[in-house]
């Protein structure tokens, strides 16, 4: 194979350019497979909201379930 053949190197640019668009495709697809948690002061709200719900109007085994990852026990 001679490289310094014009056709040659203009197969193997457009390979590269093709192999690049491609990376980037699976770049990208992963990235939406992997959103970023984000911790809003609005989810804080929601959560702390549903939790003094739960926490008042559950019944008492419920209220303990609730409670128990929050409040160490010995």
């Amino acid at each position: 194979m001679d490289f310094s053949d014009e056709t040659h190197k203009g197969r193997v640019a457009a390979l590269k350019t093709e192999r690049d668009h491609a990376q980037a495709d699976v770049e990208r697809a992963f990235a939406e497979l992997r959103p970023e948690t984000r911790i809003t002061e609005e989810k804080i709200d929601s959560f702390a909201r549903l939790m003094r719900e739960n926490v008042a109007q559950s019944p008492t085994p419920s209220r303990r379930s609730y409670l128990r990852p929050v409040i160490a026990v010995e």
